[in-house]
C-alpha cells in the first residue's frame, strides 16, 4: 500500500461490460471499478490532462491498453 491507498494489480473487462480491478495481493479481480464505456473515457480524459505526450507515447498508451487489458 502507498499513501494513496492500495496499488492496482489487474484490470479485467468482462463479458457483461463491466470492469472489476484486484489490489495488490488480491486473488482474483474482486472490487468493480466501473462499467468499460464509463472506464474507456476515464482513460481518454486522463490522455488530454497531459498536453505534453508526444505522439509515441500516446500511440504507446494505446497499445498496452489493448495488449494488457484483458476484454472477455
Amino acid at each position: 500500500m502507498n499513501a494513496e491507498g492500495p496499488l492496482i494489480a489487474e484490470l479485467v473487462v468482462i463479458s457483461d461490460g463491466f470492469v472489476p480491478a484486484a489490489r495488490e495481493g488480491d486473488t482474483g479481480a474482486n472490487h468493480l471499478i466501473s462499467d468499460c464505456a464509463d472506464f474507456d473515457g476515464n482513460l481518454v480524459g486522463l490522455l488530454s490532462t497531459a498536453p505534453n505526450l508526444t505522439k509515441g507515447e500516446v500511440a504507446l498508451f494505446g497499445h498496452l491498453q489493448r495488449a494488457r487489458i484483458n476484454r472477455w
